[in-house]
């Protein structure tokens, strides 16, 4: 009850002071795999946001949920360097398929599902720029890097791209 009692008044209060919205995907960046984001300007000048994220990567059988919040530099013409700090939680899914065992006798110790949930805390620098069309898209590219992981303590760096539409 807490928690959402908290996320409300957050959407509260970054819905009187915020100017723009805007949903994208990305491929890497904060979440694992593919992203779809949605993102809130919390003030006008300097440029904070606010983000948070859904993400799947199909292949490791992971989700992730992204939360951010991000300083926007306007460098020129809509030209934007970008750094943040955010925390990603991830699901992982793996299972232990006890090979050499007869498909037909399934062994009951063997096919089991296992979750395992990291936190980790991302330290975020990109650059984006935000395009003056009727439909206002942003193309990004970031560069992140892991600070903190329950599971792995060293520092882990990947990038992305994102695409998307600013309202």
């Amino acid at each position: 009850m807490r928690t959402i009692c908290s996320i409300l008044t957050f959407i509260f209060f970054t819905s009187i002071y915020s100017q723009k919205n805007m949903v994208f995907s990305e491929l890497g960046g904060n979440a694992v795999g593919i992203s779809m984001n949605y993102e809130r300007m919390l003030t006008k000048l300097p440029l904070l946001a606010a983000r948070v994220g859904y993400g799947k990567f199909y292949q490791a059988g992971a989700t992730s949920i992204p939360l951010s919040l991000h300083y926007l530099y306007d460098i020129k013409n809509q030209n934007f360097a970008e750094v943040g700090i955010g925390y990603t939680w991830v699901e992982a899914r793996t299972y232990d398929p006890c090979p050499g065992t007869f498909k037909f006798y399934p062994d009951p110790n063997c096919n089991k599902e296992e979750r395992n949930a990291d936190h980790k805390l991302i330290a975020t620098l990109g650059y984006r720029k935000h395009f003056g069309w009727k439909k206002r898209f942003m193309l990004k590219g970031i560069f992140t890097a892991q600070l903190k992981s329950t599971y792995d303590e060293s520092i882990i760096t990947s990038a992305g791209i994102g695409f998307g539409y600013r309202f």
